[in-house]
């Protein structure tokens, strides 16, 4: 059994439909998959490895850069008259805790772009970024989310993206092994192999994204 822990988002939208070819390849290998919220050494030990959302990799571990930020504005299509997208004046902003603090997504997008008379702070928010992208696909406002997220979501036309601009976030996804054991190495060895492969195939899904939703009708 390889013990892993990831972000509830990462682990529902990105790893959770790709499990079925993991196990595909090693039905030998028995995985438990846990969302806990890990902010110690400590309680990282329980796991054999962790897949973790932040700014800079831990001290303590050696950390391996999964992927970025890339974000990217989406909406539901219903919020759109016509070929225009919804005003950001008169919209409701999705925003997304950390524990008790809102990342500053909406901030950081008006900062690099500007978004003249746009209440930033005002909105609803969410504790999970999962929680705000179905609020999104339902209608409820709009997101500035990373785009590997919701890759199925735009190729199925549940959500649209806003324009063509984008922003590489702060924060990235680390990959950290945590067990001492030797068997276990060799568990969480073949499991971030098999990670980094699904990693190149979604970048790759990625900028075919990108070149089909910026391409000219």
């Amino acid at each position: 059994m390889l013990n892993i822990n990831a972000p509830p988002t990462f682990a529902t939208r990105w790893l959770a439909p790709r499990l079925s070819d993991f196990r595909s390849q090693y039905p030998f290998i028995d995985l438990s998959i846990t969302t806990d919220r890990i902010q110690t050494l400590k309680s990282a030990r329980q796991h054999d490895c962790l897949v973790f959302f932040d700014q800079a990799p831990w001290r303590d571990l050696a950390c391996q850069m999964l992927m970025q930020e890339h974000h990217i504005m989406a909406c539901s299509p219903s919020l759109w008259h016509g070929n225009q997208p919804p005003k950001l004046v008169k919209a409701t902003l999705l925003h997304i805790l950390d524990g008790d603090k809102r990342l500053p997504v909406w901030e950081q997008w008006d900062l690099h772009f500007g978004l003249s008379g746009v209440d930033t702070q005002g909105g609803l928010h969410f504790s999970t970024l999962d929680q705000a992208i179905n609020a999104s696909i339902a209608g409820a406002g709009i997101l500035v989310v990373d785009q590997t997220m919701i890759i199925q979501e735009l190729q199925s036309g549940l959500l649209k993206r806003f324009d063509d601009r984008e922003l590489m976030g702060p924060q990235a996804y680390w990959f950290a092994e945590i067990t001492q054991n030797s068997q276990q190495k060799e568990l969480v060895t073949t499991f971030r192999t098999w990670l980094m492969k699904q990693l190149s195939l979604s970048d790759t899904r990625a900028f075919e994204l990108d070149e089909l939703s910026l391409s000219p009708d």
